[in-house]
């Protein structure tokens, strides 16, 4: 018991860690495939997806220069895998889904976006979803775990890639989050 509290209080730490980090901390923006980096996390999380009976399943467009952004892709790949985290956490198991897919909107934005199943999400909290600690179920009546972080990292790395996140709950139940990222100017523009 002492070995899970105490691994839980580490990845408190952390995950507090990235969030305060994510809008702060400076780094040189690169190319990054936004499109590669949510197949790589889909497969990183395509296991525990199975193991809960969920099934997951993306969409991108190919090539690299339809979806390129500029930024840090250590940040993406944590901003992806929080995003899949989420979508499985509060999903309706067994036989529930989760939908990852990268596009470019317009040419002025790259597009990801998470659907999965799950319980109803009230309209009027979904914009509280992305609050530091905000949880739409207590701990205490639920059987998920997590701390209220994950959606509140999302945002803080959107906004350092100057983004911008929404989320909508879905009429069926669960949730849809919409990260767009702004298209890095060519060259001589």
């Amino acid at each position: 018991m002492l070995r899970e509290t105490n691994e839980r209080n580490i990845s408190v730490v952390r995950a507090l860690l990235d969030l305060a980090s994510a809008g702060y901390a400076p780094f040189d923006p690169d190319p990054v495939d936004l499109a590669e980096l949510a197949e790589r996390a889909a497969a990183e999380r395509s296991a525990r997806a199975s193991a809960r009976g969920i099934r997951l399943d993306v969409d991108t467009e190919s090539g690299c220069e339809t979806c390129e952004v500029a930024g840090n892709a250590t940040l993406l790949r944590q901003l992806v895998l929080n995003l899949l985290d989420n979508a499985l956490l509060h999903n309706t198991s067994p036989n529930g889904d989760v939908h990852l897919s990268a596009f470019r909107d317009r040419d002025a934005a790259v597009v990801m976006e998470v659907e999965n199943t799950g319980p109803h999400v009230d309209k009027a909290v979904v914009d509280q979803l992305f609050e530091p600690f905000y949880r739409a179920r207590s701990r205490v009546s639920s059987d998920r775990s997590g701390h209220g972080l994950g959606l509140a990292i999302v945002r803080s790395i959107a906004s350092a890639h100057h983004g911008t996140d929404t989320a909508s709950a879905n009429p069926q139940g669960g949730l849809t989050v919409r990260i767009e990222l702004p298209v890095p100017a060519l060259p001589g523009s």
